[in-house]
């Protein structure tokens, strides 16, 4: 064990409001103590600024606030949350999910095929305004119980820019006005990525379960060529979508992915950027972007190794799945789960939609059978990507190296998912009672 005067420190991420419903911070804080060996507390929780039901306080725009419920206690809000952090001497980090799907009205990603999705597109200007309007009320509301210069805000950037497939045809977003136009301003011809096959074929394919994707592309991505695109392509089987294509016609279009790649890359570092840049001199803390390593990055829009930059961010989140880079310019935090939040988001964002009658009747989770073993799953899912809380664990960590602060833990173990998913059961009586009169 390090010396407490040189040692990194570690922080325990709250990922939804429900988890106080469970524990108090107080709790949880010796719990996740215990379980990683830890001998002193965390020196920052992190609190969702939402949940993918609503903001989670008072708010300028007068939008109903999550609130949880404890025994004993009723309408838990960020404030309340805040008041605790404060009384423990924690600092606090506001983590930020850009995609909740309430924000989403009239401002949905739109695939390249034209069709909505339920989240909201983060380039639109639109979105920005809404997501920093959001963002000062919590702001100030946190501030009544934790000075500035200890709160932080972190942007959740792990699905920025989610896609689906259709065998070859893959549905790639955002392509709403504003995307097409700072692409074409790129010279980015969208219509090239309307044909099938198209760009992303060299790069992405159909599953039948997902997307699989080619895992070469890592962070020194200045020196990915378009014959090292095709040649990762030829190798992982992608090229097949070519097959009876010309060499020039395969080497036209890994040029064009490049092209766009590197132009998804700077949207979502303008976007970023314009809210952190909004948020100046409200939040006296660092601004924080949480990723993936760099086997997935590419996929979410953005280069790990590329925000490390002091004009983008102060640190940086991201699991430790090689490759493994440590920045050289900004810090880093460990994300101690595999895909950084990808998979933990995923479970919470299901535990909010059930309980969402529109998102019921307007998805394919009204035609699932059994909702409770759907988030049975997810939640299986969710653990395993977490990396198990365990004194050996934290002695893995990559926590050796100079631009290394320290590690994050998600508070997500067994006796949490099942509470979350007993009061989502709950929350949604009439829809899931009817679910489960069908299905007999």
């Amino acid at each position: 064990m390090t010396d407490k005067s040189t040692r990194r420190t570690w922080f325990l991420d709250i990922m939804h409001p429900v988890v106080f419903g469970f524990q108090s911070l107080d709790a949880l804080c010796s719990e996740f103590m215990q379980a990683w060996g830890e001998d002193v507390p965390p020196a920052a929780v992190c609190l969702p600024v939402f949940s993918h039901a609503g903001p989670w306080f008072e708010n300028a725009l007068h939008l109903r606030p999550y609130a949880v419920e404890r025994a004993n206690v009723r309408g838990i809000l960020i404030s309340n949350a805040a008041r605790e952090a404060n009384a423990l001497g924690l600092q606090v980090v506001l983590v930020v999910d850009p995609g909740v799907k309430w924000l989403s009205e009239n401002l949905e990603i739109v695939d390249v095929r034209g069709r909505k999705s339920a989240q909201p597109c983060i380039y639109k200007r639109r979105t920005r305004d809404l997501l920093v309007t959001f963002l000062r009320s919590c702001i100030e509301t946190v501030t009544r119980y934790v000075p500035a210069e200890r709160i932080h805000v972190a942007l959740d950037t792990v699905d920025l820019w989610p896609m689906g497939a259709e065998g070859e045809r893959l549905s790639l977003t955002c392509f709403c006005d504003e995307c097409r136009q700072r692409m074409g301003q790129a010279g980015v011809s969208v219509a090239d990525f309307e044909e099938v096959p198209g760009p992303w074929n060299l790069a992405l394919a159909d599953s039948g379960t997902g997307i699989s994707f080619i895992n070469t592309i890592t962070a020194d991505f200045s020196r990915v060529t378009p014959e090292g695109l095709l040649h990762a392509a030829e190798v992982q089987g992608f090229i097949r979508a070519f097959a009876n294509a010309t060499q020039a016609v395969r080497q036209t279009n890994a040029q064009k992915l490049l092209q766009y790649m590197e132009v998804r890359h700077a949207m979502s570092v303008e976007a970023v950027g314009d809210i952190f840049a909004r948020l100046s001199g409200l939040a006296g803390g660092r601004r924080i972007i949480i990723g993936e390593c760099m086997e997935y990055d590419w996929t979410g829009g953005t280069f790990l190794a590329r925000l490390d930059s002091a004009d983008v961010c102060d640190e940086l989140w991201y699991d430790y799945d090689q490759p493994f880079f440590t920045p050289e310019e900004v810090h880093m935090r460990v994300y101690a789960a595999a895909r950084s939040r990808y998979t933990l988001d995923a479970f919470w964002s299901l535990i909010d939609h059930v309980r969402d009658s529109s998102m019921m009747a307007t998805t394919g989770l009204g035609k699932v059978k059994s909702i409770e073993a759907l988030l049975q799953t997810r939640s299986r899912l969710a653990l395993a990507a977490c990396a198990p809380p365990s004194p050996l664990t934290r002695l893995t960590l990559p926590l050796d190296r100079d631009r290394v602060l320290g590690y994050v833990a998600p508070a997500m173990t067994d006796a949490i998912a099942g509470f979350a998913i007993t009061r989502a059961v709950e929350g949604a009586p009439q829809t899931i009672g009817k679910l489960r009169e069908a299905s007999g």
